[in-house]
């Protein structure tokens, strides 16, 4: 027993979420199609370091408005699997609203203050001054405990 019961096998189970939605597959293909297309119908700027690791990179999509609000977005996937290319596809949604997206790759183990120069940066690559921590929203699909967002 190595956790509330669970043994090594049960335990890796729990947390092999990819085995526990049998459509997986398909669902993650639909979001890469349909990241492809916004990549091709948006004019984003892609692949942007914010960090000095290679896993510190980010697509940004900018809303018309320049004075717009940005989301943050850190896909999920335990930081071994996903990749924020497959999360463009939340720009078609959101860019028509007035809200800027960044989808963002971490580095991991996180390291303090990485995701919270995504204000600075982010007015750096031509989004709007006013973006600050007090304007940007982060979401992450992480669940891991240790992963907190450090700009909401």
């Amino acid at each position: 027993m190595l956790y509330r019961g669970m043994d090594r096998a049960q335990l890796d189970a729990a947390y092999n979420n990819s085995g526990a939605v049998p459509e997986r597959d398909a669902i993650v293909a639909d979001w890469a199609a349909r990241s492809a297309k916004v990549r091709r119908e948006y004019a984003g700027r892609l692949d942007l370091a914010y960090g000095d690791t290679p896993r510190e990179r980010l697509d940004l999509f900018l809303a018309a408005d320049p004075q717009a609000p940005t989301l943050a977005f850190i896909h999920g996937g335990y930081w071994q699997m996903n990749d924020k290319e497959d999360f463009a596809f939340f720009a078609k949604g959101l860019l028509p609203l007035g809200i800027n997206l960044a989808v963002m790759n971490i580095r991991w183990p996180r390291r303090r203050g990485s995701i919270a120069s995504l204000p600075r940066y982010a007015v750096r690559c031509g989004g709007s001054p006013s973006i600050s921590p007090n304007t940007t929203q982060t979401r992450t699909g992480c669940t891991s405990p240790d992963i907190r967002p450090a700009v909401t």
